[in-house]
């Protein structure tokens, strides 16, 4: 097992909207244990219970981060229920997220990760509610892990965990099919469709084909197109305007990229 280098980084991406206390309570709970650690809030607007949505998010913004970062990821439908905590260590940064097939994807593109159970109590809370394991349990789980505890601290190593959680584009012959993950809040259609493919390849949605543009400005006034998205994954987006808006087009549309 290769050894985590802590680097005082804790970052937080949660459902729990900007509107409540729910996210300040993350940092509460953390800086009680650790104040020294810097705390950076990734996303607190993930759509309530979009765990696909977390999941694609997550898997492109951690590489961003310095190594020895601890990812805090609570989209946690099951809080409360039998569901495990895990624990991944991937290249030397620690993902905490609940067992729901959110961290599938990360650890399905590394063949080295330390995956463990988070049980042991010693390192939650004192009380431990059954609605908010963010505060009592994952918050003050990555505080000690970014002050340095070994993460096999935390409990049992895990020999599997939930996959059901997808998101790579299906090869159907030659044509590649994807979907529309999540719309941001301008109204662009974040799909999972690789940009690069837009070299070779055009972009079809709902039965419209899409003209490629590189750039926003690109498009006239109301126009729905695609091009390739800072996530490089294909965007299909509005000069101007709210594509999800003009279009209609939402999370799970299907988009098909064909031979050009």
């Amino acid at each position: 097992m290769s050894k985590f280098q802590p680097g005082g980084i804790i970052s937080l991406m949660t459902d729990f909207g900007i509107e409540d206390d729910y996210s300040g309570l993350l940092h509460a709970a953390i800086l009680g244990i650790n104040s020294k650690v810097r705390v950076v809030d990734l996303c607190h607007t993930i759509p309530p219970g979009d765990i696909e949505t977390a999941s694609f998010i997550l898997s492109h913004d951690y590489r961003y981060f310095p190594e020895g970062t601890v990812f805090v990821a609570i989209v946690d439908p099951g809080v409360g229920s039998e569901r495990e905590i895990l624990a991944a260590l991937v290249n030397n940064y620690i993902f905490l997220a609940p067992d729901n097939g959110l961290l599938h994807p990360i650890l399905l593109e590394s063949e080295q990760a330390d995956v463990y159970l988070v049980e042991n109590e010693s390192y939650f809370l004192s009380d431990v509610s059954s609605t908010f394991h963010g505060r009592d349990i994952f918050a003050p789980v990555a505080a000690h892990l970014a002050s340095g505890l070994d993460i096999s601290e935390l409990g049992r190593r895990a020999e599997t965990w939930n996959k059901t959680i997808e998101i790579c584009p299906e090869r159907r012959e030659d044509k590649t099919v994807g979907k529309v993950i999540y719309v941001d809040r301008f109204g662009n259609l974040i799909t999972n469709i690789p940009s690069e493919i837009l070299e070779t390849h055009s972009i079809t949605i709902a039965k419209m084909k899409l003209r490629r543009v590189e750039t926003f400005s690109e498009g006239k006034p109301n126009e729905v197109v695609c091009l390739a998205g800072s996530k490089e994954t294909v965007e299909i987006v509005s000069n101007g305007g709210n594509a999800f808006q003009i279009a209609g087009f939402e999370a799970g549309t299907v988009i098909v990229a064909s031979p050009a």
